[in-house]
């Protein structure tokens, strides 16, 4: 018997066509990896920008081990999908805004390091990077991405130079 998709829950799309619009994005919640993946094949210039919300919501504080397997599961067979449709213009960027093992006691965030997966079609390199303290990594690469000046008072450096 084949396995039924479940429907991930997610938050309404959000595609933006300018830099400007592609900053503000940053803080917006978007669909699920099927959406992006049928966005992707559209010719256009901005971010995409997706919250996977059950690995958290559903899975991580309601401490469900199964619920979370299955879910990396269907990640894993989305995302295979993903890559699939990536042109060399595109940065793929998968990380995580918190921890939540599902073998722990209680409902709060865990502790765990979040992962920084970069990739691109483009890249010539690959390997593991050195761990950062904060976000601002990520942030600075995607203006650095975009070609857009970092403000001032903002931390964080980018790192697409070493995946070149």
């Amino acid at each position: 018997m084949a396995k039924q998709r479940k429907s991930v829950n997610s938050y309404p799309a959000i595609r933006y066509e300018t830099k400007d619009e592609a900053m503000a994005a940053i803080r917006q919640k978007a669909l699920n990896l099927e959406f992006c993946s049928e966005e992707m094949k559209k010719d256009f210039t901005g971010l995409l920008f997706t919250n996977l919300v059950d690995f958290d919501a559903k899975w991580g504080h309601r401490r469900n081990v199964s619920g979370y397997a299955d879910e990396l599961e269907d990640f894993d067979l989305l995302l295979g999908q993903l890559l699939g449709v990536m042109d060399s213009d595109t940065l793929l960027i998968i990380t995580a805004d918190h921890g939540n093992d599902p073998t722990y006691k209680g409902t709060d965030h865990t502790r765990e390091c979040v992962p920084c997966l970069m990739y691109s079609l483009s890249m010539k390199e690959h390997g593991i990077l050195n761990d950062t303290s904060s976000f601002g990594t990520i942030g600075a690469s995607i203006l650095d991405n975009f070609d857009l000046s970092k403000l001032s008072g903002l931390i964080g450096e980018s790192i697409l130079d070493l995946t070149k």
